[in-house]
């Protein structure tokens, strides 16, 4: 039999999400019992292994497992340095992302209907762009999730975060009675990566493009148990851009934001020729779709750069995706490795950043907002990064 504290573990509901949260944000904020259980009973090395006597249930997202997982997968510069945790009693970060992926696992409806891998996968990640690292999971949680919490799948769940915006309303929801004051809504604005990537970048600026739409929804969707990953193109095919590298310079200019030698510009603007959305997993249909960033509709699969598309032949109605292909893919981005989800499960191969090359042999990296961007090293983010190749799913087939 379970010692006492594990059965506590195995015994919250789903109805007690709002008692998790009491005096969240404030400096007496406590875990709730049984996640302290499984916190108990998680002993990590140095080596970074992880063990306990905790037995997880069938497709159950547990502390030791998802903390192991994440050690074996995040960027090892976050090894050395993470923000500090929502309560006293934490250790950093990496425990409110394991913990509050825990409580969306048991609050909504629909996480019985997601293989456990995919939650890892796409539910524990807390970056998407090598942005910064910040710890909103906890708020995130804390704001969104009794919006979803009735939905019984997560495509219901995602329409009502983003129709109309929901997750954009900034200060029209209450994290233990309190809401920032005044009316501030998170708008678009065009051209704004760099700066403005990461969905926390979003939040302070209260502006952004694509990337920073894409990853705050992102951001908001895995805060309430919902697996969901940024895609999107660094270099549309059309335009001064089309082809391939080898026949057409402006490819090249185009992965770098601006022409070689271009340190007083120009740079940016018609240079950065890439769009990012975002892609979820349906646990209804079991396969992933996409909504466009800003979201156009209410509807899954819609959005200028894919009209008309159709999950045989693709993107086939005249917009940008559909002539994805070499030097101009489209990738999903993951912290998964290879072995870690079939490939008809993720969609496609995994390919890591630091090899990414173009068709006339030049390396290059999917972050063309930041493409000269190391860290004080002199490392690459690319070093850290792997991608799904999405180019198949999306480009023009028939």
């Amino acid at each position: 039999m379970l010692p006492a504290v594990l059965l506590l573990a195995a015994a919250a509901s789903a109805a007690d999400w709002e008692g998790w949260l009491k005096n969240f944000g404030h400096d007496d904020y406590l875990y709730p019992d049984w996640v302290n259980a499984q916190r108990e009973a998680c002993v990590c090395t140095p080596d970074l292994k992880c063990s306990t006597s905790y037995t997880p249930g069938a497709n159950e997202i547990s502390f030791c497992v998802a903390k192991q997982w994440l050690l074996e997968r995040m960027p090892k510069k976050d090894l050395y340095s993470l923000p500090p945790p929502v309560s006293i009693t934490g250790t950093n970060m990496l425990d409110d992302a394991v913990i509050f992926s825990m409580m969306a696992d048991k609050a909504t409806p629909w996480a019985t209907q997601t293989d456990l891998a995919f939650k890892m996968a796409y539910q524990l990640p807390y970056t998407n762009l090598m942005e910064s690292v910040v710890n909103q999971r906890p708020l995130m949680f804390a704001k969104y999730i009794a919006r979803v919490a009735n939905a019984n799948s997560t495509l219901t769940a995602i329409q009502q975060l983003i129709f109309p915006d929901q997750f954009t309303l900034w200060t029209q929801y209450e994290v233990d009675g309190m809401a920032p004051k005044g009316d501030y809504v998170l708008n678009w604005t065009s051209s704004t990566s760099p700066p403005v990537v990461g969905g926390f970048d979003f939040v302070a600026y209260g502006y952004g493009s694509c990337s920073a739409w894409a990853g705050e929804l992102v951001n908001a969707a895995r805060a309430v148990g919902i697996p969901a990953r940024v895609v999107g193109s660094p270099c549309w095919n059309s335009g001064d851009y089309a082809g391939l590298a080898t026949q057409n310079a402006n490819v090249s200019h185009c992965w770098h934001g601006g022409p070689p030698g271009s340190n007083k510009g120009p740079v940016g603007n018609t240079h950065l020729w890439n769009h990012n959305w975002v892609e979820f997993w349906d646990s209804e249909h079991r396969e992933w779709s996409f909504i466009n960033a800003p979201p156009e509709s209410q509807e899954p699969n819609v959005g200028w750069h894919c009209p008309g598309f159709n999950r045989t032949a693709g993107c086939c109605g005249g917009g940008q995706a559909s002539g994805a292909s070499l030097d101009h893919p489209i990738f999903a981005y993951t912290w998964s490795l290879p072995a870690d989800l079939p490939g008809a499960a993720e969609g496609g191969g995994i390919v890591a950043a630091a090899n990414l090359t173009l068709t006339t042999g030049e390396s290059v990296s999917p972050l063309v907002w930041s493409p000269y961007m190391v860290d004080a090293f002199g490392t690459k983010p690319t070093e850290y990064l792997r991608m799904v190749n999405r180019t198949d799913f999306y480009r023009c087939k028939a």
